[in-house]
């Protein structure tokens, strides 16, 4: 998922609370939640149940539809799932959420986070 040339990205993705997520999954809502790193360090560390890391996103792009990709990442703030779901949104075309802080506050809302394990 490349930039732009310029590097712009256009707008801003939309925010869903945690509780929200929460209850849309457990509705049966068929959102992707998706681990804003590509690095399989940091998935070891922040995988939640459920939760794809950012590299097997690609796989999974047919057949996609507006507003079911949730980006989340450990920052509080959101930054690398923000700039990780503008990317998304500008080389897809697709719109895109940000979990609303991150690991943790899905944690807090009820998912479950995946034992941590070794990187491969």
């Amino acid at each position: 998922m490349g930039l732009p040339p310029d590097g712009s990205v256009d707008s801003a993705p939309a925010r869903i609370e945690a509780s929200e997520l929460v209850a849309r999954l457990r509705a049966g809502d068929p959102l992707l939640l998706v681990c804003a790193y590509d690095s399989p360090v940091a998935w070891s560390k922040f995988a939640l149940a459920g939760a794809l890391p950012l590299p097997a996103l690609a796989d999974r792009l047919d057949g996609l539809e507006e507003d079911l990709v949730v980006f989340y990442c450990r920052c509080p703030s959101d930054r690398t799932a923000d700039r990780t779901a503008r990317r998304f949104q500008a080389s897809t075309g697709l719109q895109a959420r940000v979990l609303a802080g991150g690991y943790e506050a899905a944690v807090t809302a009820g998912l479950r986070p995946l034992p941590r394990r070794r990187a491969p």
